[in-house]
């Protein structure tokens, strides 16, 4: 049997029956799914952090701030141990200044601005 899409009375052969009319027409293609970004970030010295959900899980980012340049990659299962997590990681990279922070005291003092995309 011949497939003509063009002729919805035309029968056409699926999986071993024959399809007439409507159900012969081929499907419309699935509307494109919109993914929104979502993420905060803050400057901190010369760095820029970023913390943003990924499906289940949440990915820290920390970078140069001037040369743009991605330093620091980690995941975490909450967006409070991801914020934690850039700024330990912020933290350990200027640890020669002898600052008595904590990266917990560090992350909740940080501007963090929340973004959508």
């Amino acid at each position: 049997m011949t497939l003509h899409p063009a002729i919805p009375e035309a029968p056409v052969a699926c999986m071993g029956m024959i399809l007439r009319g409507a159900a012969a027409r081929p499907r419309a293609a699935a509307s494109v799914l919109i993914q929104i970004k979502r993420g905060y970030r803050a400057r901190w010295q010369d760095l820029a952090l970023s913390v943003e959900i990924d499906s289940d899980q949440w990915t820290v980012r920390v970078e140069d701030a001037t040369r743009h340049e991605t330093m620091h990659t980690a995941h975490r299962g909450s967006a409070h141990a991801a914020r934690i997590a850039a700024a330990e990681f912020a933290l350990f990279r200027t640890a020669a200044s002898g600052m008595e922070e904590t990266p917990e005291r560090l992350a909740r003092n940080l501007a963090w601005q929340e973004y959508w995309q």
